[in-house]
């Protein structure tokens, strides 16, 4: 951690003479009091430090996303669902759908060829298809009894996919 705490500190930049204020971030701070997926985003976004494998460790040390990670389930899905968004509970978590967990597995810094994303990967694609089978409506199979309540519940759950997709 000195290591990469001293490789911050080099890369501080000021603007240069071009009479703006020159913005001070208290990345030094965030170093020594916020979560891991915090500290990395600092090194990566605001740093701009290159990536390292001690850079990745703390994006892989956060217990929420390992947690994530061992809730998945084998078809690459988190509670059967794909676009709910988790309740308060322990490390909230409860009722996760699959495209946040994604999202929160991205913004902590995992990267995009992980186990569980790589794992995600087959169940997300396969909203992009056209395919009928109900299964693939997730959480909007109870109301897509009518058919054209199945299209449009599709057309969400694609829509949703492909704003990831491209995100």
């Amino acid at each position: 951690m000195a290591e990469l705490t001293s490789a911050a500190q080099e890369a501080e930049v000021n603007s240069p003479d071009s009479g703006e204020p020159t913005l001070e971030f208290p990345l030094n701070w965030l170093l020594d009091h916020a979560a891991p997926p915090i500290q990395y985003r600092a090194f990566v976004d605001v740093a701009r430090l290159p990536s390292s494998p001690q850079l990745e460790t703390l994006a892989l040390a956060s217990p929420v996303a390992i947690n994530m990670a061992l809730t998945q389930a084998l078809d690459g899905t988190w509670n059967e669902r794909m676009l709910t968004i988790p309740k308060s509970g322990k490390h909230g978590l409860q009722g996760l759908g699959t495209i946040p967990a994604v999202e929160r597995f991205l913004e902590y810094g995992w990267h995009r060829d992980s186990p569980p994303l790589a794992q995600a990967r087959r169940p997300l694609f396969r909203l992009l298809a056209e395919d009928t089978d109900p299964h693939f409506l997730y959480e909007l199979r109870a109301g897509a009894k009518r058919p054209d309540m199945a299209v449009r519940g599709r057309q969400i759950v694609r829509g949703a996919r492909s704003r990831r997709l491209r995100g």
